[in-house]
């Protein structure tokens, strides 16, 4: 079980029915090294997927190597501290690199401490990014994603985010998903109209603490959630409950969002 500080911040525009919202999320696990705290990402990675919270989302078929995103991207490196992050000239739509579990001769479970120790074990990644395409003719930003895979999944080139709930033993360490949503906006005769973006998320998680943040411009209420029509932010953070971490958060932050009309509003989240 995880520990939660989440802060919401609503900014009401003038002349204008729609409120900009940011929510962001910090989980910190229980103290001590228990497998429940090393197996906190796998847990978290398979609740989203059963979901259905990032294929669905990048819009990303399972059997091709490179699909078109409308007006859609990943997160831009320019977002990312330290060395995490994509290259240049990309954004980085998802994540997700761990531990390759040795199978014994007999049957039993991996431990994962002595595992995590190993500095010199086989390792695994999955990486899904995009890059600007091009322009349509009706005004839409084309951008083109691209996976690659690395370690024993480089022999599956088929492989999606969902093949992850069946290709064992691996043990993910680290997810990353990060998405921004463009939309067309008019700013006025002398400027005409442009894609904007409007809608972000973005999620890191570790086996030491997972942040979760997301923000959007055309929220029609303030006791509603970004991305309320499509669902994605609601959908992680049902992972949160469904994978134990942090049980009725979602709950939780509805509640405060309905009842409180305040323009920010933090709380501790504990179960």
């Amino acid at each position: 079980m995880h520990h939660a500080s989440v802060t919401i911040s609503r900014d009401k525009k003038l002349f204008k029915k729609t409120v900009e919202t940011e929510l962001r999320v910090s989980l910190f696990p229980e103290e001590g090294e228990s497998d429940n705290n090393l197996l906190s990402v796998a847990r978290l990675l398979f609740a989203m997927l059963k979901a259905g919270g990032i294929d669905s989302l990048i819009q990303f078929e399972s059997r091709q190597s490179s699909a078109q995103l409308t007006n859609l991207r990943g997160r831009p490196p320019e977002s990312f501290t330290g060395k995490a992050g994509p290259a240049a000239g990309e954004e980085e739509l998802l994540h997700i690199s761990g531990k390759v579990v040795p199978l014994a001769e007999t049957p039993q479970p991996p431990d994962l401490k002595q595992l995590a120790k190993n500095k010199n074990g086989d390792t695994f990644s999955f990486n899904v990014s995009s890059r600007f395409s091009t322009f349509s003719e009706s005004g839409n930003i084309i951008h083109t994603a691209k996976k690659a895979l690395a370690g024993p999944l480089a022999e599956i080139p088929a492989a999606s985010s969902e093949d992850f709930l069946f290709l064992l033993p691996l043990w993910p360490q680290k997810l990353r998903f990060g998405v921004e949503v463009y939309e067309r906006k008019f700013f006025g005769l002398s400027l005409g109209s442009a894609p904007k973006i409007v809608r972000r998320m973005y999620l890191e998680a570790t086996n030491s603490s997972i942040s979760l943040f997301a923000s959007d411009d055309n929220v029609s209420g303030t006791s509603v959630l970004p991305f309320a029509e499509s669902r994605e932010l609601e959908l992680v953070l049902a992972a949160f409950d469904d994978s134990s971490m942090a049980p009725g958060l979602l709950s939780s932050i509805q509640s405060r969002l309905a009842a409180d009309t305040a323009a920010n509003i933090q709380f501790e989240h504990t179960n």
